[in-house]
């Protein structure tokens, strides 16, 4: 059918592009390894391509080049936590609740620490949120 035919073709095409900017981001990072925004993008293209485990180490360093970028931090244990390295995605999230959140992050905080086994810590991010 028509209309699958076209939505496979946008599927491959967003693909192959994709694929075109993980593979500048890494030729960009050969000559400039400690480029923080170019450590970003790549570990979030690789994120946006499900690619988690690859993404998990780009993550580490675009956050050691900027530990200050929260929503980076943020996406970090998102990907940390599909890749299924729980302990990893828990204190990413530990390091988010440190400071000012909203009672989403806290409650997205508190569910990845349950998950990780820290059910104290995670009740009182939920206690934080309003006990929602």
């Amino acid at each position: 059918d028509a209309a699958k035919a076209a939505e496979w073709r946008e599927t491959f095409r967003r693909g192959r592009e994709l694929k075109n900017r993980i593979d500048g981001l890494r030729l960009r990072l050969r000559s400039e390894p400690g480029h923080a925004p170019s450590l970003s993008a790549l570990a979030r293209a690789y994120a946006e391509a499900g690619a988690h485990r690859d993404a998990v180490p780009w993550f580490a360093r675009a956050v050691a080049a900027s530990p200050d970028d929260r929503p980076l931090l943020r996406d970090a244990a998102r990907s940390r936590l599909s890749a299924g390295d729980l302990q990893g995605a828990a204190s990413d999230y530990r390091r988010l609740a440190e400071g000012d959140c909203d009672a989403a992050l806290l409650l997205e905080a508190a569910a990845a620490l349950e998950k990780a086994g820290d059910a104290r810590h995670a009740a009182r991010l939920r206690a934080r949120a309003g006990g929602r």
